[in-house]
């Protein structure tokens, strides 16, 4: 419970906990002076809330707080709440130091600790993954509890981009098939975008306007930017593909797949960024690294198809950029390699996670569900207690 909602309630004992100021910027140099935070208002109302806190307490009252943010060697000191400083020097609280018990383990063994309700039939079950959860990065752990389980932590506002994401990602689909078959005008674009991302679902997010905008921008740009060649043949950008030979299959997020009339494959993913923040720094080029959530579904048509072509569509610049496909040591070889296995663990229903203290430690939002961090699960086989 936060101290806003306490106020009027009392309970035996309370625990006020995290009680340090936040960090607040030296300069704001893109908001008016008069508009900017003053750190005197940050301390009054973290003092306020403090004593809200504390005078919720019948009988007992913790109140803790960190030194640092982290427990890291670089880490900056906290600073404290003035009011329990005072507290403190005043009455002589008593004042205990905790030491954090060690570090967070490597690797987390998980299966699938609480069933799958998809496969028992309990809700519907889809029948092929995403690129995204292929991802040499990706919390395998955070997967299971939210694709397969649906626990998600609840957010105050909702959040639009995935909505704007996938509009704009169905209407590019919609214009580069139209454009292979006649030709599509930016015009005819930005109305399908309309239908897409409506007023009607999304009109009441106050970012709404802002990302029609943006929106409206990419699909004509696309329209423009997308000239097939005559007798290019349109393939399924959404085909589905099993890296790992068997098991549940990938459906690709790619916005347009055809084969030109000289038989070259070609696969187009869309990246809202300009060509500059995607580029290669040493080569100046776009490389298939580069291309961030389209990378997977590279490496797949790469597998299923050495010959084919890749290619990115940049939002910001509106252009459709050629991209290199890994060369060196590993090569797409090695990468294919390690997403066949990613995608066989997923099938099999393992869940296993390589802990990394930043990401998972500090900035998880799924911490409060995850049977990591509630201790449930087994040391030797991830089996929940």
């Amino acid at each position: 419970m936060t101290c806003h909602a306490s106020k009027g309630l009392e309970f035996p004992c309370v625990i006020v906990a995290g009680q340090t100021l936040p960090k607040m910027k030296d300069s704001w140099p893109w908001i008016p002076a008069d508009c900017r935070p003053d750190p005197r208002e940050e301390t009054d109302q973290a003092n306020a809330l403090l004593f809200v806190g504390v005078t919720r307490a019948k009988r007992a009252v913790v109140v803790s707080y960190p030194e640092k943010a982290t427990d890291s060697e670089r880490s900056q000191p906290k600073k404290v709440v003035p009011l329990l400083l005072q507290w403190g020097t005043t009455f002589e609280v008593p004042c205990r130091k905790w030491q954090a018990a060690g570090g967070v383990a490597d690797h987390a063994e998980m299966g699938s600790a609480w069933g799958d309700p998809r496969a028992d039939g309990e809700a519907e079950r889809k029948p092929y993954f995403k690129p995204s959860v292929l991802g040499a990065g990706l919390c395998t752990i955070r997967l299971y509890m939210e694709e397969v389980l649906g626990l998600r932590f609840p957010d105050v506002d909702r959040a639009l981009y995935p909505a704007w994401f996938d509009a704009v990602r169905k209407c590019l689909r919609e214009c580069a098939k139209g454009a292979l078959a006649s030709t599509v005008s930016p015009d005819q674009a930005e109305v399908v975008f309309d239908e897409l991302f409506g007023e009607v679902m999304n009109g009441d997010h106050p970012h709404f306007a802002m990302y029609r905008g943006v929106g409206r921008q990419i699909v004509r740009g696309f329209a423009a930017a997308f000239n097939p060649v005559p007798g290019t043949t349109y393939l399924d950008p959404e085909f589905e593909i099993a890296p790992s030979g068997s098991g549940k299959p990938v459906r690709l997020d790619l916005i347009a797949r055809f084969k030109e009339p000289g038989g070259n494959e070609v696969a187009i993913g869309f990246r809202p960024e300009s060509k500059r923040a995607l580029l290669n720094a040493r080569k100046h080029t776009l490389s298939w690294t580069n291309a961030k959530s389209a990378h997977i579904p590279f490496v797949l048509v790469w597998q299923n198809n050495p010959a084919a072509t890749g290619r990115v569509f940049s939002g910001a610049d509106g252009e459709v950029h050629p991209v290199e496909w890994q060369s060196g040591k590993r090569g797409m070889e090695g990468e294919a390699s390690d997403v066949r296995t990613r995608h066989a663990a997923l099938v099999a229903g393992d869940y296993s996670h390589r802990i990394e203290e930043h990401e998972c430690e500090r900035r998880c939002g799924m911490r409060v569900t995850c049977p990591y961090w509630m201790d449930l699960l087994s040391p030797e086989d991830g089996a929940h207690r």
